[in-house]
């Protein structure tokens, strides 16, 4: 049974708000919409790009063709689509990966490419230009830039505690993952929440599909004919990834911690060793609707938003949602600009209920900061009887992908101290063979968590989507772990935790999330209007939603694109800040608070039973949709370990 056929038997029309859910047919028309856009790429690209550009040579005199080919004109179009080839087939790779990843079978897009609109075409560009700043040695200038000061502010505030995997972190509109990957590696239980189908897509494929760093070549630049010095610049290629996730992922980290130290367990070994993978994955939702929730209460230690907050249509949903999600004494650290993507928008003005634009669209990330400067084309198509001679189904070769499941697990082995230059009998990177992990993509927030065995030539195991409704199960400690506490931390005190920018019990309040909500007209996503706010009023607002600024500054100007080979540069300032949680909000800010009824939660399931010993988690069942990978290896539910909060 395929994974939307069986979601088709467990569930009725009705979803879950702020998940993607496969069953809806709204919510499957966008899938296939952004799938389509992928499959779509190579006709859209040669007739916008090179196709028309031919008309428009050969309807000049006879006398200035012969000028433009005395320059190598045409020659340059051949070139161009030579790299729109290379980036096609790049596009065609995340078409495959994602098809499997959410349960669509990718032989069927031509049957459904019409849903493809010159946006999603143009989304997929975009995406694909993407890679240069978050996946490319070229880009790492601007991920210092842009990144850096978000990265550095996590050391200074939880680099003190052992191991780093206390320290859970929530980075919102991931976009492709590269900062979420860059908290993972350093040891941080993180999650990246996304809510854009091209984005998810994309940053799957490269998380999960690639075999070696630099595998892939692609010319980001060829798409538009603006602001390039040469020909050479225009058509210069990058490799990606720049380093390969799988190999970074699963790599062994080790952390000691000596008597007294801050985040000490006593009775417990002092050295903490296990993979970045076991906890890291991504979530596929609308960030207020997949947090702004009782069972996401006080989940984080750190929210970590880059180019995030002016995505929002009401700024002040995204504080309250911050709030809900973190710990008291948790810091909500933050980098970009005031780039008010929705302004101009009326809340007055009738929906259209065919419209899916209000609910999936245009939240421009990071990667369209810059749409508005850049000049480049939408890709579009013409009739597609003039294509009979350029459409053709997309090939693919066999993947090499080395299958790393990011998922978050329980808590790390523990291993006596080695002496130093010796090696762990578990030591070293996991090989396919034994059966890695990989990035799991869940929708709703929904945390995966897996090591299942696969085969070495199977193309991913990733996307699996916990069916709507279903009850949220948590794991043991896995089989190589020791019995008994296990190293989970009891709950602190609350004065440590008022005193600590984390608070150092990272397990205790475990939790699922179901996100199981019925549409209404008060829903906030029905909501099509825009507020936009100065820099003073952003900081006002900070402070009436009970968070203390520790670090402010306007940092160095920067943009998307920064790069002395082209003649246009597009610089703008964006805002440093962290800011802790404090326990007391405004008056007039927590009347518009929801109110959750937390002490009844706790005593259920949500946040684990009270009976559990200190750092347990009780075991229950899960209700999983199961994909099978190309070589049929099934993905067991039993298999697959539960949430880790």
């Amino acid at each position: 049974m395929s994974a939307t056929n069986q979601a088709n038997d467990q569930h009725a029309h009705d979803h879950e708000e702020g998940a993607f859910d496969p069953t809806c047919d709204e919510e499957r028309d966008v899938l296939r919409a952004t799938l389509a856009s992928y499959y779509m790429f190579r006709r859209a690209a040669h007739w916008t790009y090179t196709h028309r550009r031919r008309r428009n040579f050969y309807s000049l005199p006879n006398a200035q063709q012969d000028v433009l080919r005395s320059i190598g004109w045409l020659q340059k179009l051949e070139k161009v689509d030579s790299a729109i080839e290379a980036n096609a087939t790049f596009a065609e790779y995340m078409l495959k990966s994602g098809s499997h990843s959410f349960g669509v079978d990718y032989h069927d897009v031509e049957q459904w490419k019409d849903l493809a609109t010159p946006e999603d075409l143009d989304k997929a560009r975009s995406t694909i230009k993407q890679f240069v700043r978050d996946w490319s040695d070229e880009g790492i200038v601007e991920r210092n830039m842009t990144y850096g000061p978000i990265l550095d502010a996590v050391e200074r505030l939880f680099g003190m505690v052992t191991p780093h995997c206390d320290v859970r972190i929530l980075v919102p509109g991931a976009g492709l993952g590269r900062l979420a990957f860059d908290l993972a590696r350093e040891g941080y239980r993180t999650e990246g929440n996304e809510f854009s189908f091209h984005q998810l897509i994309a940053s799957n494929f490269i998380l999960n599909h690639t075999g070696c760093a630099k595998e892939f070549k692609i010319y980001p630049f060829c798409h538009s004919f603006s602001h390039h010095r040469s020909h050479e610049y225009h058509l210069r290629h990058i490799r990606v990834p720049d380093v390969h996730p799988g190999t970074e992922l699963n790599r062994y980290l080790e952390f000691t911690t000596q008597d007294g130290a801050f985040g000490h367990r006593p009775g417990t070994p002092k050295t903490y060793r296990y993979k970045p993978s076991q906890y890291f994955s991504m979530s596929a939702g609308e960030f207020v609707s997949s947090y702004n929730t009782p069972e996401a209460y006080e989940s984080f230690d750190c929210v970590a938003t880059c180019f995030f907050i002016d995505t929002a249509r009401n700024l002040l949903d995204y504080m309250a949602t911050i709030r809900n999600i973190l710990r008291e004494g948790g810091a909500w650290i933050n980098h970009g600009p005031l780039l008010w993507h929705f302004e101009g928008s009326d809340a007055t003005e009738p929906r259209n209920p065919g419209d899916n634009k209000h609910k999936y669209g245009d939240l421009r990330g990071f990667e369209q900061v810059q749409a508005d400067v850049e000049d480049a084309e939408t890709p579009r198509l013409p009739d597609f009887s003039e294509l009979d001679g350029m459409s053709q189904r997309p090939s693919f070769t066999s993947s090499n992908s080395s299958q790393t499941r990011v998922d978050p697990g329980e808590h790390p082995e523990f291993i006596e101290n080695v002496p130093s230059g010796e090696t762990s009998p578990n030591g070293g990177i996991q090989t396919p063979a034994d059966g890695e992990s990989s990035v799991s993509v869940s929708s709703g927030g929904h945390i995966q968590s897996s090591q299942t065995p696969v085969s070495p030539d199977a193309t991913s195991n990733a996307g699996s989507f916990r069916a709507p409704g279903a009850s949220t199960s948590t794991s043991n400690q896995p089989p190589s772990a020791p019995t008994g506490n296990g190293g989970h931390q009891t709950s602190a005190p609350a004065a440590a935790a008022r005193n600590s920018p984390v608070s150092s019990n990272s397990h205790h309040d475990q939790h699922s999330h179901s996100h199981s909500h019925s549409h209404s007209h008060d829903d906030e996503r029905d909501w099509t209007g825009s507020l936009e706010f100065t820099l003073e009023d952003v900081l006002r607002l900070i402070d009436l939603y009970g968070f203390e600024l520790l670090e402010r500054k306007t940092t160095d100007p920067s943009g998307y694109i920064n790069d002395v080979k082209s003649m246009g540069r597009y610089m703008y300032e964006s805002e440093f800040w962290v800011a802790v949680k404090k326990r007391q909000v405004s008056e007039v800010v927590d009347r518009s608070l929801k109110k959750f009824d937390i002490q009844d939660l706790r005593q259920g399931n949500g946040f684990g039973g009270s009976e559990e010993g200190p750092g347990e988690v009780q075991a229950e069942e899960e209700d999983l949709i199961n994909f099978e990978d190309e070589e049929g290896v099934q993905q067991p539910a039993e298999q697959r370990a539960g949430e880790g909060h």
